[in-house]
């Protein structure tokens, strides 16, 4: 094309942006700028630039310039406009919608336009937040509304599990967010009347100097318990702990951990601290609500933590084993299970261990 034909071309993409601007086109006017831009800047580059005269040259310089400024003007009227059809898709609800004409809106402002910047971000950052919500709470209300059910019929452990699971979804949630309190109330108030079954189950162990059973029935209340208890049952749950440490510490069942009690104590608050560093953990950077993260940082941790206090449950079992205690040691085994993932080596080791001491007809 000669050099004569690309300037007239030029100025023709520039008529019709022009037209498009009377028209309030600003989308179009900007697509017509940016094809006489890209015509002009090739005039100008080109190594046969050398056989452009200098009027040409001059001419070509000047439409360039105004281009530049013509759609500096197209893109802000754009910017507003996709801004404003942001707020209307956010009225209608249409999150996605909305989010694509904020973040349109930002890529069209002027970088020195900081408050206009500033206040699509905010526009973008609160709508990002309203479909996390919007998408969380459709994945979370089933299991929810399952919780209510099971709490309603008595099946207080398969509400606990549908509200863990709720839960589970909504880890990344500020704990003071609304949808996190209430499911963590519901689950607390199933876990309340678990975990008063399994006192009144340990007061009547305690009662016929069952002291073995009722550690085995105390463990589960740990697990159970529930995150708040009221005083009277804080206390209630205290002396039963203290009581039954104080009685076990000499029984049969315990002796084999006495010398390890240390690695005991160490395994369980690793674990404990483990736990809550994975359920507190959360993704959202509180400072930039849109910012998204892979996965959880302190899952390697908890994994870790579980399988140490797995491998001490592993050898009270295997001592138990030895002593021909089958019961005792398929119980330990069955503990050291549900802490290990069933993808992992020392999970498939302990479980033929597990299948082994159920099916030995030699039980104490």
């Amino acid at each position: 094309m000669q050099n004569v034909e690309k300037l007239n071309k030029a100025i023709g993409f520039m008529a019709e942006a022009e037209q498009e601007s009377l028209r309030g086109s600003w989308g179009g006017e900007r697509i017509a700028l940016l094809k006489a831009i890209e015509l002009l800047k090739a005039l100008l580059t080109e190594s046969e630039a050398e056989a452009v005269t200098p009027a040409i040259l001059s001419q070509a310089e000047t439409k360039l310039k105004d281009c530049r400024s013509r759609l500096k003007v197209a893109e802000q009227h754009l910017a507003v406009a996709h801004k404003e059809r942001g707020i209307l898709e956010s009225s209608y609800k249409n999150r996605e919608a909305a989010i694509a004409a904020f973040e349109d809106a930002m890529r069209l402002t002027d970088a020195e336009n900081l408050e206009q910047l500033e206040e699509i971000k905010i526009l973008l950052d609160k709508e990002k937040i309203l479909l996390r919500d919007s998408q969380m709470y459709r994945r979370l209300t089933p299991h929810v509304k399952r919780g209510e059910q099971l709490i309603e019929v008595g099946n207080y452990g398969e509400a606990i599990f549908e509200l863990d699971t709720a839960l589970d979804i909504a880890r990344n949630l500020p704990d003071d967010h609304k949808f996190k309190l209430y499911v963590n109330e519901l689950c607390d108030e199933a876990k309340m009347v678990v975990f008063k079954t399994y006192l009144d189950s340990i007061a009547r162990s305690l009662e016929k100097n069952r002291y073995r059973a009722a550690h085995r029935q105390l463990e589960k209340a740990a697990f159970i318990k529930p995150s708040v208890l009221e005083e009277e049952e804080e206390q209630r749950y205290q002396q039963m702990q203290n009581t039954i440490n104080e009685r076990i510490s000499n029984e049969e069942e315990l002796e084999d951990d006495e010398a390890r009690s240390g690695d005991w104590e160490a395994a369980v608050k690793d674990y404990e601290e483990a736990l809550s560093l994975f359920s507190s953990y959360s993704a959202a950077d509180p400072l930039m609500p849109a910012f998204q993260s892979s996965g959880n940082i302190y899952a390697s941790q908890f994994v870790a933590a579980k399988e140490r206090l797995a491998r001490l449950y592993e050898e009270r079992a295997d001592g138990f084993e030895k002593k021909e205690q089958n019961k005792k040691a398929a119980r330990n085994y069955r503990e050291a299970l549900r802490l290990l993932s069933k993808n992992s080596r020392l999970y498939k080791r302990v479980l033929k261990k597990y299948k082994k001491a159920r099916a030995s007809k030699n039980t104490d």
